[in-house]
């Protein structure tokens, strides 16, 4: 469990670019510990949740430069 969160949280920064939160990646973790409750192995349910951070809005959609949140702003 603790590798899972740990990988996750790299994965997420790295799809995101930009630093994340545990907030902003539980859900993924729980995709990640439902399919382990449903009999996927560490590798297959760990890669599900990882294919689920790519169809995020976070990785589909920059932000932009301009954005008024300078915090937001400078990972544009």
């Amino acid at each position: 469990t603790d590798s899972a969160r740990r990988l996750l949280a790299l994965w997420t920064d790295r799809a995101w670019r930009c630093p994340t939160t545990a907030t902003e990646r539980e859900p993924f973790f729980k995709l990640y510990e439902k399919l382990r409750g449903e009999g996927l192995n560490f590798d297959a349910a760990l890669r599900a949740a990882f294919r689920s951070v790519l169809m995020s809005a976070h990785f589909r959609y920059h932000a932009s430069p301009a954005h008024p949140d300078a915090a937001v702003a400078q990972y544009a």
